[in-house]
């Protein structure tokens, strides 16, 4: 197996359903979802389980992770904002495809993995700032002529459903959404599996 450059930027976020005003430290703000989290005592994240080193399970149960540590500290800036002597942080799985339709349902109040914002996306929820800054590769197999994104034309690709890279209009593709939003990154094992022609991890 190999890599390819898919030329593709990627800007990570948290999304959420909480008043970006509070989030970034403005005590006065007001919304329902915080005014329910002051009520209950509790906080709802998303994470994506399996989406190593954002957000996972440890084997001993805890969730951990980078964006699972920054909504960690979220949750602890909320909590003294609201001038609440203690927060209760629940953790619920999520997928790539359902992950912002929990956030806009209240399901969760954010989800703290990595959500590439845009236009479409903002629309619906709010995003924190960038925390990280990833780009897109492309895995062929090693004996594989495909050796740029536009060898790529009209060939099958796999991608996980939900993400930005299942609807990239850089060159036609004929895109295999795979796992249907599961987590995890795609491999030669689900290349052969849809039998595709490359894969987008």
């Amino acid at each position: 197996m190999r890599l390819f450059s898919l030329s593709l930027l990627a800007v990570a976020q948290i999304a959420f359903a909480l008043s970006a005003a509070l989030v970034s430290g403005g005590a006065d703000a007001q919304s329902p979802t915080l005014n329910r989290i002051k009520a209950t005592g509790t906080i709802t994240f998303g994470y994506r389980n399996n989406a190593v080193p954002f957000s996972y399970r440890d084997r001993d149960g805890p969730v951990k992770g980078y964006s699972v540590e920054l909504c960690t500290r979220v949750a602890g800036s909320i909590q003294k904002e609201l001038g609440m002597s203690e927060l209760k942080i629940e953790w619920l799985p999520v997928e790539a495809s359902n992950r912002l339709d929990y956030v806009i349902s209240g399901k969760v109040d954010a989800v703290c993995g990595t959500t590439t914002m845009t236009l479409g996306r903002m629309q619906k929820v709010d995003f924190s700032l960038p925390i990280y800054v990833d780009g897109g590769s492309v895995l062929v197999r090693a004996r594989s002529k495909l050796t740029k994104l536009t060898d790529l034309s009209g060939k099958k690709v796999a991608v996980i459903t939900g993400t930005t890279t299942e609807v990239v209009p850089i060159v036609k593709l004929d895109w295999k959404p795979v796992g249907d939003g599961k987590p995890g990154p795609v491999t030669l094992r689900t290349m052969e599996l849809y039998r595709v022609h490359a894969g987008i991890p």
